[in-house]
């Protein structure tokens, strides 16, 4: 059985609406965590968020960027995605065979509902990862509403064929909405119910249904003893605002049936959580160390041998 190590992070290095915003002290911060990330947690995945135009191969320690390779988008659109996907070339056992960099539009806005890469191995056990980071409440909160849906409906008509030929995939983001949002009750259908998701059969490509382990992050993760005095952290994302909507759980993992499944690419869930390494979180503070905002996801999917087919001797 080998293991494929994954981590998810919005960066907030640089958005697609300010691109080169980031200071060098910010691109410092954002390397020395990348490096606890890939050198220290062994991740060979790494999906970014917040990274408009900027080298993040470069973010990678020196001693192993050879191996690593950049999914990343390079068109000349003024608002073209923010969204990077790194791996190690030597430790992923798939090999990439497929891009789509998804577009939709919503009342003459652009839409951009994520990145979908297919992974495939010379055993058959392929692999979907898609990143998306989409809309925020900032302005329109009913418009940015709107486009979430949208991005959320372009993703899963772009991931229902793989679903439905029985391909493990895997959503990694920050939707900007909760596990409990509509749009992730009905535009892409998801629940905190795993066995509903193993024993659910797809009628067409359109009919999928997601497993959110996501769920687990909405409450506070440390309990609470007078004693101890636990730092506060009860979601992904921090305002930085003494307000109680301050945590929220935008940044979340989707799978598909096959991953909460028992062969092939198996999602090992009790390894996954956010991660709060002090380089990303102030335990004095109760939140995300500056200059970030978002805590970082780290998690690890196993792949697991295929019990071997009983010969068939009938005709011998």
């Amino acid at each position: 059985m080998s293991s494929l190590r994954f981590a998810w992070w919005n960066t907030g290095l640089s958005h697609s609406r300010a691109p080169g915003a980031a200071s060098d002290d910010d691109r410092k911060a954002v390397a020395e965590v990348i490096t606890r990330l890939t050198l220290e947690e062994r991740c060979s995945v790494v999906a970014l968020a917040e990274v408009h135009r900027e080298a993040t191969i470069d973010l990678i320690p020196k001693q192993i960027r050879g191996t690593w390779r950049c999914l990343q988008e390079v068109s000349p659109a003024p608002d073209d995605y923010d969204l990077d996907v790194l791996w190690d070339a030597d430790l992923v056992q798939p090999q990439l065979q497929e891009i789509s960099w998804l577009s939709s539009s919503f009342v003459g806005a652009r839409v951009r509902p994520g990145v979908v890469a297919r992974f495939s191995t010379s055993t058959g056990d392929d692999l979907v990862v898609a990143a998306a980071h989409w809309r925020s409440n900032m302005g329109d909160t009913e418009n940015a509403g709107s486009l979430r849906s949208r991005a959320a409906e372009a993703l899963r008509n772009a991931i229902g064929a793989a679903v439905f030929e029985g391909i493990p995939v895997m959503v990694l983001g920050d939707l900007n909405l909760e596990p409990f949002d509509r749009a992730l009750q009905t535009v892409f259908p998801t629940s905190r119910y795993r066995d509903v998701v193993r024993r659910h059969q797809e009628r067409n490509p359109s009919d999928t249904l997601f497993y959110n382990p996501s769920w687990r992050w909405l409450g506070e993760r440390m309990p609470w003893s007078a004693g101890e005095r636990p730092s506060s952290l009860a979601g992904t994302y921090h305002e930085g605002k003494w307000v109680p909507s301050a945590w929220r759980t935008f940044d979340q993992v989707l799978v598909s049936a096959p991953l909460v499944g028992e062969k092939g690419w198996v999602l090992r869930e009790a390894d996954l959580g956010i991660w709060i390494d002090s380089t990303v979180f102030d335990f004095q503070k109760s939140r995300p160390r500056k200059p970030f905002d978002h805590l970082p996801l780290l998690g690890t999917l196993d792949l697991v041998a295929k019990p071997r087919q009983p010969i068939d001797r009938s005709e011998s």
